[in-house]
């Protein structure tokens, strides 16, 4: 038991390496994708020659500087929720979303979230760390269909002809969905607690048993985690707009955010790495506003400028705390069988 033990004790300083690697080769598939379909050669040339402009540097500097609040918002709406089961403080919450960042960047639809924030909180926490995670994407999904829907119909009604009968009701559909919501959240829960007619199947009382830890967020919390997901959205939807004013696009305030909304609403339905969603969002741009008179060349340049404030960045920091928890824990665990 003893020689298990001591093998088991020197394997664990080899993870933080293998960690090491396996961060590095998704920065190079990653960068390899930016830079042979996302054309970065021609990325930097672009940015300084926006940079140059007169009065183009506080569109840059503005977008820049709403990244901690984008991630803050997270941390919030995400902490939120999690503490319905667990205490965690803000710099936990923190290192755990800066985590789920660096994992997501090669996951479609950022599923990596899932594994990342599990990296760096107790193993205990799981069952917590999970279905709180899969609620605040729900809020997230739920902010896109109520800013998002309506601007993609307005968007389309005119190439589609729509009577404004018809694209009225199909704009406020969905959004009420939405809303509907945290108040059927309630009434299913305590539908589902309140019930009594499975007890004589054993499957049915583990699902009940699952579905009343599940419970315990309530629809109060989904209100919460929903106000902060809205702020969060019109952060991240600023800092586009942002970016695409810094790069020349010449468009106003409310044509710029209705359109960005109604991309990331199409965006998000797509299964894509955040990697190439970069290219994704870019297509949709072009298509949204090819005909000013703004280069291709400057949308493209605003988006990857906005992935890699936004995405890069931070994944860049969450792979480190991911190390240096991974390394704490090994430490930890030679203090103990020492």
């Amino acid at each position: 038991m003893h020689r298990l033990r001591s093998i088991a004790l020197a394997a664990q300083p080899s993870l933080p390496y293998l960690r090491r690697l396996i961060g590095l080769a998704l920065i190079v598939v990653l960068a390899w994708q930016l830079w042979y379909h996302g054309d970065l050669a021609a990325w930097w040339p672009t940015l300084l020659a926006a940079w140059q402009q007169p009065g183009a540097a506080g569109w840059l500097l503005a977008a820049v500087l709403l990244m901690p609040l984008n991630w803050a918002l997270e941390t919030i709406k995400w902490r939120g929720l999690l503490r319905v089961y667990w205490p965690a403080g803000w710099s936990t919450a923190f290192r755990a979303v800066m985590a789920g960042v660096g994992v997501s960047l090669a996951t479609p639809n950022r599923i990596g979230e899932y594994g990342g924030r599990l990296l760096v909180v107790p193993a205990e926490q799981m069952g917590a760390v999970v279905w709180t995670t899969l609620v605040g994407s729900l809020c997230q999904w739920l902010v896109f269909l109520l800013l998002g829907w309506p601007a993609l119909i307005g968007l389309l009604a005119e190439p589609l002809h729509m009577t404004w009968r018809l694209a009225v009701p199909l704009a406020v559909s969905l959004p009420l969905v939405a809303l509907a919501i945290p108040l059927l959240w309630d009434f299913l829960m305590r539908g589902l607690e309140t019930s009594r007619w499975g007890d004589r199947w054993p499957r049915w009382r583990w699902v009940r048993r699952q579905w009343l830890f599940r419970q315990r967020v309530r629809g109060e919390h989904l209100r919460k985690a929903l106000w902060w997901a809205t702020l969060r959205f019109l952060v991240y939807t600023l800092q586009y707009y942002l970016l695409l004013r810094f790069f020349g696009l010449p468009i106003g305030w409310w044509e710029g955010l209705a359109g960005i909304s109604a991309i990331y609403l199409v965006q998000a339905g797509l299964p894509l790495p955040p990697g190439l969603g970069v290219f994704t969002r870019t297509e949709l741009a072009i298509w949204l506003w090819g005909g000013t008179t703004v280069h291709p060349a400057g949308i493209l340049a605003a988006t990857v400028t906005l992935f890699l404030i936004n995405l890069a960045l931070p994944a860049l920091l969450g792979a480190g705390l991911i190390v240096k928890t991974r390394e704490s824990k090994t430490l930890k665990y030679a203090n103990e069988n020492s």
